[in-house]
């Protein structure tokens, strides 16, 4: 989870280096002791931060990443609508 948080940060900082190498490293830590959620959500923001800095099809493996991982964790009806 700090390699996450630390990406974000990074993020809001707008150093994209730093935020690319949290985020893998969130997503691998996540991945290789099976927490789920924690790979969802790191997937899902990690994707976000991909479309705002125009890396548009990197965004979308990582987004359907997280609905995959979503899904598998038990949480497929997250809900992406804007509140309309």
């Amino acid at each position: 989870m700090y390699y996450l948080i630390q990406a974000l940060l990074y993020s809001a900082q707008e150093n994209i280096d730093g935020a690319i190498k949290c985020f893998e490293y969130a997503i691998e830590l996540s991945r290789n002791n099976n927490y789920i959620y924690i790979q969802a959500i790191s997937n899902e923001a990690y994707a976000e931060f991909l479309f705002k800095f125009r890396m548009g099809k990197a965004f979308e493996v990582y987004m359907r990443e997280a609905f995959y991982l979503y899904d598998k964790w038990g949480g497929s009806s997250k809900n992406y609508s804007d509140g309309k």
